[in-house]
């Protein structure tokens, strides 16, 4: 696995990276960074779907960071040296089941802010390209997924690895979601027909969260930035499980965006 291919989707959303956040420097987009060790994907393979990175700074190396895979329920420390990186241990994030299996989170997207790391599930429909999910046949599982998806999730560190404390995850976004005009038509609906799904985060250090959505697309080509004061994601729920070795205000704000 390489980094060339996150770095190129990484830098559609290089807007979110605030003043204030911390974000890794992106690899060029013809660049190829090896990784050591193993990157965990699904059913414990290697992975094929990194969807977000951040490190606890932004400058000079190594550096402390945390990457996300969007088919599993973990996040994975990794060590980020000048042109390389290095698998860690991983942190078991959520634990919610189906029929006594687990679901994923849809980790789409990793924010660093003040000694905390925010991972951000994508609040939208599973992702069903062969359309195998009836509505109404497979509603209890679809509805089981969106719950799992529709999580916040962050944790304390020292940036060493393996060190994660204080793990805790919220569904109060979501709730917010639904009370946003703009937004709430959107909610739930399937990813194809413009449906709803957040694809990146970034928290400011005054404990403001941006949240930005790959869908929808408003009229006029407009995507979707959602600002959310912390404290406004009041309900943190913890602790979660230790880390396991690997085998302000809100407004929604709209920008005019170009078709990649």
């Amino acid at each position: 696995m390489t980094i060339a291919r996150m770095s190129r989707i990484g830098a559609l959303l290089l807007g979110l990276a605030a003043a204030d956040s911390t974000q890794p420097r992106l690899a060029a987009a013809d660049e190829a960074w090896p990784v050591h060790n193993r990157l965990i994907g699904k059913d414990g393979s290697k992975s094929k779907d990194v969807s977000g990175i951040a490190c606890t700074t932004a400058q000079g190396f190594p550096r402390s960071c945390l990457v996300i895979d969007d088919n599993v329920q973990d996040a994975q420390f990794v060590r980020m040296v000048d042109g390389e990186l290095v698998a860690g241990s991983t942190v078991q994030l959520i634990d919610n089941t189906f029929d006594g299996e687990p679901l994923e989170l849809d980790g789409e997207a990793v924010a660093f802010a003040e000694g905390r790391y925010y991972v951000m599930g994508s609040h939208g429909h599973p992702r069903d390209k062969k359309g195998r999910l009836d509505p109404k046949l497979d509603a209890a599982e679809i509805k089981a997924r969106i719950a799992a998806s529709c999580q916040v999730v962050r944790f304390r560190t020292s940036g060493e690895d393996g060190n994660a404390s204080e793990i805790e995850r919220t569904p109060r976004l979501r709730e917010i979601i639904a009370a946003e005009p703009a937004l709430a038509p959107f909610l739930d609906r399937r990813l194809e027909n413009n449906g709803l799904t957040i694809e990146g985060v970034a928290v400011r250090n005054n404990g403001t969260l941006l949240a930005g959505f790959r869908g929808p697309v408003l009229g006029g080509n407009r995507a979707v930035v959602l600002s959310v004061a912390n404290r406004r994601l009041v309900r943190w729920i913890g602790p979660r499980p230790s880390p396991v070795p690997p085998p302000a205000r809100r407004r929604a704000r709209c920008s005019r965006s170009r078709a990649v």
